[in-house]
This record gives C-alpha cells, structure tokens and sequence, in this order.
C-alpha cells in the first residue's frame, strides 16, 4: 500500500519540475549580481549558486522576491529571508539550514528534498508547500500555515509545531518524534504510518485526522474529545 501511494506523490514531483517556467530573466552568476544589486530576481534561474553574500546584503533593508524562481540545490545556509517572496519558487534540493524565513511566502513552492534543520518558520506561509522527505528536523514552525502541505515522509523530529495550521495536511509516514504539537491543527490531516512518538500532545486538534495500525501515537495521552473524533483506517 506504501508503494503504491508513493507512485503518484513522486509523478506530482516530477510534475512541479516539469512545469517550471522556461524562460528566465536571468540565469547563472548574472542572476545572482543582479539578486545582490537590487534584492530581487523572480522567475531566475540560480540552480547551485551560493546566494547567501547576495540575500545578506539586503538585510534588514529591503524585503528579498525570488517568485518562481528556480534555487534547485542554492546554498542559503543561514540567510536572512524574513517575510521574503518565494511563492512558486523551486528549492528542490536547497540548503536552508538555520535560515530565517519568518513570516516568509512559501505558498505552492517545492521543498522536496530541502534541508531545512533548524530553520526559523515562524509565521511562515507553506499552504499546498511540497515538503516531500524534507528535514524540519528542529525548526521552528510555531503559527506556520502548512494547511494542505505534503509532508509525505517529512523529518520533523524534535520541531515546534505550536499552534502551526496542518489542516488537510499530508504526514503519511512523518516523523514527529519529541516534537511540539501544543496546539496544532490536525483536522482533516493525513497521519497514517506517522511517528508521534513522545509529542507533545497538549490541546492538539485531531478532529477527523487519519491514523492506521502503523501510526506510532500513545493514546493514553490523549483526551476523550481528542480520540473520540480520530480517524481510524485498516
């Protein structure tokens, strides 16, 4: 069963690199200049650029728009992108590892495969964001907006989730493991083969949330209220 949902969940991938935009208004080191010249290059191609000198420069001064662009394997390691545009971006692959990306637009964007460890999400805008097998590992998602996000296979292991919106969310196999779901919206979410192990549980909303045989989740710490709404799969 695993397998065979795993099939159209890798073509939906396939199908976001797919659709990108052919057409660049930059590409390449001219992409990245003109990124550190003006604090914006939507729809660029920067595929592998080190872009963290060009972000870093902006910061604190201007807000960074990077829409639709493609940062397939971009090295933003500790950049600073608060509130920055990446709505539709491809950061296939990309290094975000303790970025700031508070209050930043990730709707519709692809984060398949992403290093997000430790990242700051504060408040951050990933509604329909493609988070398939991305480590969240540690990073603060506390109010992030995640609703209809997938998460298919997500390391989300010791990460702060407090009142985070996952409605409708795919977590089908994600590992929650020690995280922080004070407050977390569930309802409607996708939890089967999930790992909660050890989560905080506390005023979680669960409300018609999928779990399965395989869904690590203990019970016992669970409300009536909260188990009584639960959605149970063979």
């Amino acid at each position: 069963m695993k397998k065979l949902l795993l099939i159209p969940l890798l073509a939906a991938t396939l199908h976001i690199n797919a659709a990108e935009p052919v057409q660049y208004r930059y590409s390449g080191q001219a992409a990245v200049d003109h990124l550190q010249e003006t604090g914006e290059c939507f729809q660029c191609d920067l595929t592998g650029q080190d872009l963290r000198a060009a972000i870093n420069a902006h910061s604190g001064k201007k807000t960074i728009n990077l829409q639709g662009s493609k940062l397939v394997q971009a090295n933003l390691k500790e950049a600073h992108l608060e509130r920055a545009n990446l709505y539709k971006a491809n950061l296939f692959s990309a290094n975000l590892y303790k970025a700031n990306l508070e209050g930043t637009d990730f709707t519709d964007a692809n984060l398949f495969s992403a290093n997000l460890y430790k990242a700051n999400l504060q408040e951050a805008n990933l509604r329909k964001a493609n988070l398939f097998s991305t480590n969240l590992q540690e990073a603060n998602l506390q109010e992030a907006n995640l609703r209809k996000a997938n998460l298919f296979s997500a390391n989300l292991q010791e990460a702060n989730l407090y009142k985070a919106n996952l409605r409708k969310a795919n977590l089908f196999s994600a590992y929650l493991y020690k995280a922080n779901l004070e407050g977390t919206d569930f309802t409607d979410a996708d939890l089967q083969d999930a790992n909660l192990q050890e989560a905080n549980l506390q005023d979680t909303h669960l409300t018609f949330a999928t779990i399965n045989d395989q869904t690590i989740l203990d019970m016992s710490k669970l409300t009536c209220y909260q188990s009584l709404f639960l959605k149970r799969v063979k």
